[in-house]
């Protein structure tokens, strides 16, 4: 019985919707609820794991179909599943997330890559240093949003950069000043050590 139960949670999800105070919820299969929300799949049949619309799933309280009535205007499940697929937060399951966070984070890297450049060479940014700059800054990327936006808010990865690169020139300096000095006095004091 254990297995069983075990077995079906691995097999289905939740999907939440709120509307007014309202809470709806339907049974999905995991991965062709996820293709319908990023348009691979029109189908709603085969998503579905049953035609029931709860108010609370964990519960297994439905909803009242004086509530459906009024807020979808139609009693019939599967146009009011469509309704709360299309609208409604979609759970994903942990290796959904882990592969599309991954796939968003390589293009969010590729983007950069491509579109900016060290100021130091006017070449772009090898993708291993911006890689290194995201884990660095420790920045989350949100499998939903588009790249652009995850540029816009990484704001974070161009300062860390830039960062690298003001130690790089501070260094510079340094040995410059070193250099100077050594070839003016014969000594190899730099203007700190006098």
């Amino acid at each position: 019985m254990v297995q069983i139960v075990i077995n079906m949670v691995d097999k289905l999800t939740v999907v939440k919707y709120t509307f007014e105070g309202s809470k709806f919820e339907i049974l999905v299969k995991p991965d062709p609820a996820l293709d319908y929300k990023l348009g691979k799949t029109k189908e709603i049949a085969p998503i579905l794991v049953s035609d029931e619309i709860y108010s609370d799933s964990s519960q297994g309280t439905r909803a009242s179909s004086e509530k459906l009535q009024k807020v979808f205007k139609t009693e019939d499940a599967l146009a009011i599943a469509e309704k709360i697929l299309q609208k409604g937060d979609l759970n994903l399951t942990t290796d959904q997330r882990r592969k599309m966070t991954t796939e968003k984070r390589k293009q969010v890297i590729v983007f950069i890559a491509k579109t900016f450049v060290d100021p130091r060479s006017h070449l772009p940014h090898p993708p291993l240093r911006i890689e290194q700059a995201l884990t660095d800054a420790r920045v989350s990327i949100d499998p939903f949003k588009s790249v652009e936006e995850q540029v816009k808010e990484c704001g974070t990865i161009l300062f860390c950069l830039k960062i690298n690169w003001c130690f790089e020139k501070r260094r510079l300096a340094n040995k410059w000043i070193l250099e100077s000095d050594t070839r003016n006095t014969g000594s190899s004091k730099t203007k700190r050590d006098r």
